[in-house]
């Protein structure tokens, strides 16, 4: 664990001209370069990125220069390319021709807006910047020579003979104006990152854990292959190979998982289907159509004599209760009793 000094957090980001060029008539015309660039990529909490952007006219002058750095959460030179490239169209209020050595924005403006500001793209909420700009398909920058690819950090010779995505050749402006854009772009990532001695720390603590890896590297191979000399009672000399090694620990099972029930101290065997056979089909014998005609009459008959039975017409037996309590009082209330 390491204790170190937060980089500064910028949540909007930041460009400067060195030289505006937007004072000098050419600047409508002229072509922007613009690059991404990222230091110390080992540890991500101590990346950082910046960009550079230069604009020169049709003619080969140098217009006007700057540098500028991304937002925090770009922490890529993918990502601080894109975020060039909509600072560039945030500066004009037409897209001009631009020159970029990122073949990934050209693949993704391809795409389209659609599937740019996907939410499974990297760089979709840059592209969401961008497309709200241009007010228009992002597909629209390969239009007319807008947005084109060039080679980068090639030497003198490969001027005049490598090609760009437009299918114009490396000029002298092309190649100068790529390494003065990736100058500015690395001199901004520069300034951004963390103080000298807090690289030497991160440095020299990836350097001890390394050393320490490999220690226990040379450690552990010695300790899995001792060779020893074992002689038997016959003198022969045999040599054999000793690890250190421990059987594995028991995993104890987790309380909120129940054990499985045992029979007889085993595991109870899995649940099955009962898988019923049918038998083939045998005509059924003479006791079989006996037994069915008999339960057959039986149910014919106290069928008919269900049938044949009816409700009395007589009193109810409410009335013929009533007519006995009668009787009875009467035969009480005689004289002769």
């Amino acid at each position: 664990m390491l204790r170190l000094q937060p980089s500064t957090f910028s949540a909007e980001g930041d460009f400067r001209w060195i030289t505006d060029p937007h004072s000098n008539p050419e600047a409508s015309k002229a072509i922007w370069y613009f690059d991404g660039s990222m230091l110390f990529g080992r540890c991500r909490l101590l990346r950082s990125t910046g960009f550079g952007i230069a604009v020169v006219s049709e003619l080969g002058s140098l217009l006007g220069y700057g540098l500028g750095w991304p937002p925090s959460w770009c922490t890529t030179a993918a990502a601080a390319e894109a975020w060039a490239l909509s600072v560039v169209l945030v500066q004009c209020p037409f897209p001009p021709q631009m020159r970029t050595d990122c073949v990934a924005l050209l693949t993704t403006a391809q795409m389209g807006t659609h599937k740019a500001l996907h939410h499974s793209r990297p760089l979709a909420r840059i592209w969401r910047i961008l497309s709200n700009a241009l007010d228009t398909d992002i597909s629209s920058l390969l239009d007319g020579d807008l947005l084109a690819w060039f080679p980068a950090h090639k030497s003198l010779s490969a001027i005049g003979e490598l090609k760009g995505s437009n299918g114009k050749r490396l000029s002298p402006v092309d190649w100068r104006a790529n390494r003065l854009v990736d100058k500015l772009a690395k001199a901004a990532a520069e300034a951004a990152q963390p103080s000298e001695h807090t690289r030497k720390l991160v440095l020299s603590a990836d350097a001890a854990a390394g050393h320490a890896a490999g220690l226990l590297g040379a450690i552990t191979h010695a300790a899995k292959n001792f060779e020893v000399c074992d002689i038997d009672e016959h003198g022969a000399v045999s040599r054999k190979v000793l690890r250190d090694f421990s059987h594995r620990p028991r995993a104890k099972r987790s309380q909120s998982v129940p054990a499985p029930c045992k029979v007889r101290g085993r595991d109870a065997a899995p649940w099955t289907a009962a898988v019923k056979t049918v038998r083939p089909w045998q005509p059924p014998s003479a006791s079989a159509l006996s037994a069915a005609q008999r339960a057959s009459s039986l149910q014919r008959r106290v069928a008919e004599i269900g049938a044949g039975l009816s409700a009395s017409a007589g009193d109810t037996g409410r009335q013929r209760l009533a007519a006995l309590a009668e009787r009875v009082r009467l035969r009480c209330a005689s004289p002769d009793l």
